[in-house]
């Protein structure tokens, strides 16, 4: 049987309605869209300092640590769908470990 087992199989896991676009590792650095009120901007870590317009600005790990940044995933792309944004510009996480299972469901949201 090739079907699909669990959800974290299907081609799109977990898509917000938000339009998503990944990053390179630094961050978002789209310096238009950065100056963009209707773009989401989501971290792996919490950016010190924080941009001019923190209210756009969404992070999945306060430290950088990748278990938590992968706990928060889901719960923090619900949240930016709720506040309405045109699009997501979301930053990986480090490539390795369970920073590759972050950026295997942020590519399954982006597509």
């Amino acid at each position: 049987d090739t079907g699909i087992q669990a959800p974290g199989q299907a081609i799109r896991h977990y898509s917000p309605r938000t339009p998503l676009s990944l990053t390179g590792p630094a961050g978002p650095d789209d310096s238009a869209a950065i100056n963009t009120p209707d773009t989401a901007l989501l971290y792996f870590r919490k950016p010190d300092p924080l941009p001019a317009d923190a209210s756009r600005v969404f992070w999945l790990s306060d430290n950088g640590s990748p278990r938590e940044a992968a706990a928060n995933l889901f719960a923090v792309l619900h949240r930016i769908d709720r506040r309405g944004f045109a699009r997501i510009l979301a930053q990986p996480a480090p490539d390795e470990g369970v920073g590759r299972a972050i950026n295997d469901r942020l590519r399954r949201a982006a597509r």
